[in-house]
């Protein structure tokens, strides 16, 4: 039988790291520590060290919380994650999952890139061109006093109006509107 100095070394996979442990082996590591004659000087150990596993009968959670430690600032970040990926540039490393995951995210990007760029050509047209002397429909807000704005802002309201551009008409009504609203306005005050 082999002499062993500490009690902890006969079985070292208690004591290690890693999720999916079992309560009962914990429960062991804690009570073969709570004997142990260097209890004391092993947790200062585990402590200083910012170790993994039980040191001094001391879990991690119990030995970060001590700390003012939070599992984020231990341990690296799961490959394939953006923060993973940052942290191998840093490093100067080369991980494949997470180049595939920055690839994936870059492709996701440049759709939504394109998908903004085509809803904005579509949303607000190019105004008039020499093949069509008419100023183009903004297609969501034409036929509303804020559609006429943006003609005018977009200086297309000396262009001919565009057949189903019936933003001129909407202006007139809203300024209407505004008016009789004044009217009562001061014949209430």
């Amino acid at each position: 039988m082999t002499a062993y100095a500490f009690p902890c070394a006969a079985k070292p996979h208690l004591f290690g790291s890693g999720k999916g442990r079992s309560v009962k082996a914990v429960r062991e590591a804690l009570r073969i520590c709570a004997n142990c004659p260097v209890q004391p000087a092993c947790r200062r150990a585990g402590r200083e060290g910012h170790e993994f596993g039980i040191w001094g009968g001391e879990t991690e959670p119990e030995r970060f919380a001590y700390l003012g430690i939070t599992e984020e600032d231990i341990l690296p970040p799961e490959c394939g994650t953006e923060k993973a990926s940052r942290r191998h540039r840093e490093l100067g490393e080369e991980c494949e999952e997470c180049t595939l995951a920055d690839e994936k995210r870059q492709e996701a990007e440049d759709e939504a890139a394109a998908e903004r760029r085509r809803k904005r050509q579509e949303y607000e047209e190019i105004p008039g061109s020499r093949i069509n002397p008419h100023h183009a429909p903004l297609r969501t807000i034409c036929g509303t006093f804020r559609g006429y704005r943006a003609h005018e802002k977009r200086t297309e309201l000396r262009l001919d109006p565009h057949p189903d551009c019936t933003c001129r008409e909407a202006c007139r009504a809203y300024r209407a509107e505004q008016r009789a609203t004044d009217k009562e306005a001061k014949a209430g005050a």
